[in-house]
């Protein structure tokens, strides 16, 4: 709700100027591809690689003709982690499955050049995230650990294409950092909290993505 409080202000206080055609509102959905490097551990043990993908969904204000302030929900399935402490009591080997929902503020900032206008055309993107986190034991889903107080930055660079005055066509590499939690959790809590903070710290440096998105007929 902070992050919503803070669009709101930002959008009563800015005084608009018109975007593409006159219209000032993007809604868009996107999905975001990372590389997984390790897999089944977060120790420094690179032990191959897999693909994690990212669902985000997007309401995006133009504020000036070059600038736009975007409030996103992204839900990423995070790969399961060997959790030790929870493999010596069931004694086989289980795994935390991660769950993420990531509210998101962001603000677009579009190249003056070739004509370009929010939200159409080159643009860089400046991104902070909350994470909300909650892992689950693989034997029978119950909840091991969650986590409310971490956070992201990310940097991006991107392009839109507008189809039809109204279809929005959108791609980007995204440069993402965890910027971790200051939580004291249980041993168990804070071995899977280590995973989680590993796992994004190496899996999400770098993200491509895809989205589609509409220009309403709003002015």
């Amino acid at each position: 709700m902070r992050i919503v409080a803070i669009i709101i202000f930002f959008g009563s206080y800015v005084v608009a100027q018109p975007g593409y055609q006159g219209k000032k509102l993007a809604v868009g959905y996107s999905s975001a591809v990372g590389i997984n490097f390790t897999t089944n551990t977060y120790q420094n043990e690179n032990s191959g690689f897999s693909l994690m993908v990212k669902h985000v969904g997007s309401v995006e204000y133009t504020v000036t003709r070059h600038t736009s302030l975007g409030f996103s929900v992204g839900y990423q399935r995070l790969g399961s982690e060997n959790i030790s402490i929870l493999e010596n009591i069931y004694s086989k080997p289980v795994y935390a499955k991660i769950r993420n929902i990531q509210p998101s503020l962001y603000v677009k900032f579009f190249s003056k050049k070739n004509g370009n206008l929010s939200p159409f055309g080159l643009y860089y993107k400046l991104m902070v995230s909350q994470n909300y986190y909650k892992a689950l034991d693989s034997v029978n889903d119950k909840v091991l650990a969650q986590l409310n107080d971490n956070y992201g930055l990310t940097f991006g660079i991107g392009k839109t294409r507008i189809i039809k005055n109204a279809i929005i066509v959108d791609y980007s590499l995204d440069f993402a950092v965890n910027l971790g939690t200051d939580s004291e959790l249980s041993e168990e809590g804070s071995e899977i909290m280590s995973a989680i903070n590993y796992s994004l710290g190496v899996n999400n440096i770098i993200l491509f993505k895809v989205g589609l998105g509409w220009l309403p007929p709003i002015r």
